[in-house]
């Protein structure tokens, strides 16, 4: 993993405000999509529902939306940067070698129901 590229990654989401959200899409193959929106259910649903917006290997009744944080296209860049040696095709990366630095970006700023309150599902950071 690219620690500089992961380092401003987390300084774009400590920085505030962000009109888009970047949201984390697991999938039971141990998959997760890295992409932006500005709206996390509708897009977990579109992709759930519409077979051309996923790779062939994704099952779409199996995805899962971990989380999303505040943040736009240069966040959701970052992050692809700093995870590329991880990259499985596209916005698609391999989870198990990530989980842990996606754990610390949701346990910053989760913003799905019930983060606020606690993240006990995720590792302490």
């Amino acid at each position: 993993m690219n620690r500089n590229l992961y380092d401003r990654a987390l300084g774009v989401l400590r920085r505030g405000t962000r009109p888009h959200y970047v949201y984390f899409i697991l999938s039971r193959e141990d998959a997760v999509k890295i992409g932006t929106t500005t709206d996390p259910d509708a897009r977990l649903m579109a992709l759930r529902n519409d077979n051309t917006k996923r790779p062939r290997f994704v099952d779409g009744a199996d995805l899962r939306l971990l989380g999303w944080v505040e943040g736009d296209h240069e966040l959701e860049t970052l992050l692809h940067r700093a995870f590329a040696d991880y990259r499985i095709v596209g916005e698609w990366f391999v989870y198990p070698d990530i989980q842990q630095a996606i754990e610390q970006v949701l346990n910053l700023s989760c913003l799905c129901r019930g983060c606020q309150l606690e993240r006990t599902d995720l590792a302490p950071i």
